[in-house]
């Protein structure tokens, strides 16, 4: 079976947003572990990356991970644009 979870933040502190993104997204799966992420994140992040992916991948212990950075994020919460 898929499962699908998403989380998203509007925090401005990169690892205060990777952490609360994460935490929605995997409290609803089981075992809060993914097998695979996909992370879209705005361009103001780019420095943290290194931190982000490292949170992301120790908090869900992903397999497989995939990111995309642009200057609009749509998610859960809505619509980001030029953060």
């Amino acid at each position: 079976m898929i499962r699908a979870s998403a989380g998203m933040s509007l925090l401005t502190d990169s690892k205060l947003a990777a952490a609360e993104a994460i935490e929605q997204a995997v409290s609803t799966l089981p075992d809060q572990a993914a097998s695979a992420v996909f992370l879209c994140a705005t361009n103001h992040h780019a420095s943290e990356f290194p931190d982000i992916l490292q949170s992301i991948r120790i908090n869900t212990r992903a397999r497989a991970l995939v990111g995309a950075t642009g200057t609009g994020i749509i998610g859960p919460g809505g619509e980001v644009e030029n953060a």
